[in-house]
């Protein structure tokens, strides 16, 4: 009986995670960061299947609609716990013609 609690044990370590993850991030971050690498995500993890919210909105955790969000910017002070995924740098872009017709900003 010990070997076969002991199996289990290994078992359940060994095992491959698996449900539904819900997370509310915002639809650039979605489709520039996040859809790039899904399928590698999947291949790895072939048990987890995925529920997004797209809309910028804030979340409640507390009424446990979602596991995870994913923020651009800092952190109110909250109870929640956040951790910095990466920086973004901003840039401005023009066409030649737009700059002919409207000149150089700055």
């Amino acid at each position: 009986m010990k070997h076969v609690w002991r199996m289990r044990q290994l078992g359940s370590l060994l095992a491959q995670p698996q449900g539904m993850l819900r997370v509310s991030l915002p639809a650039d971050f979605a489709v520039v960061i996040l859809a790039p690498l899904i399928k590698a995500f999947s291949d790895c993890y072939p048990g987890i299947s995925f529920d997004f919210d797209l809309t910028p909105r804030n979340v409640d955790f507390g009424v446990g609609a979602y596991d995870l969000a994913v923020r651009m910017g800092s952190l109110p002070d909250s109870g929640l716990i956040a951790r910095k995924l990466g920086s973004l740098s901003r840039s401005l872009y023009a066409s030649p013609d737009y700059l002919v017709q409207n000149g150089n900003p700055g």
